[in-house]
């Protein structure tokens, strides 16, 4: 199950349509594997909450990243922000369906 904090659904609804759909995907493929992302970096904020990570392109020059943890059985989405590293390296985004 997926659960999203507030924030996490403020920023979800403030997604275009089609971006929206390419994050819900996303969603549903977090929520069958969720260790599919990455941890975060021992010197992050987010690495004593256990929190992962996952980059998701919503659009050609657009992606974002999904912050979230993992409880019991659910997977709990912390924040949704821009991130701009993967559009300078592209390989980090082949896990997600549609990219070559």
């Amino acid at each position: 199950m997926v659960r999203l904090t507030p924030i996490a659904e403020r920023q979800l609804d403030l997604l275009k349509d089609a971006e929206y759909e390419r994050m819900a995907e996303a969603l549903d493929l977090l929520e069958s594997f969720p260790m599919l992302g990455k941890a975060y970096a021992q010197d992050s904020p987010f690495a004593d909450k256990e929190a992962r990570y996952f980059v998701v392109r919503v659009a050609r020059r657009r992606a974002l990243r999904i912050s979230y943890r993992v409880l019991d059985e659910s997977v709990v989405v912390l924040y949704l922000y821009p991130a701009t590293y993967p559009l300078t390296h592209p390989d980090h985004l082949k896990l997600f369906k549609g990219d070559k």
